[in-house]
């Protein structure tokens, strides 16, 4: 491993209707070449696959 940090940024709250878009999030953080995920924790949607991300991401 090197002095690389691994992130993935969650677009949570994607079950609410009015709900900001991922590629809307990755706008306003003003983010390039981070991956910006739509999740619900409620539906279950992407948890596990950000996690999976993550860890291949970190090589474990």
């Amino acid at each position: 491993m090197g002095d690389e940090i691994s992130l993935i940024v969650l677009a949570n709250k994607q079950d609410i209707e009015d709900s900001k878009t991922p590629e809307e999030i990755g706008g306003l953080l003003n983010i390039n070449g981070i991956q910006v995920l739509p999740a619900s924790s409620i539906n279950e949607e992407n948890i596990r696959e950000a996690l999976l991300e993550l860890l291949n991401k970190l090589e474990l």
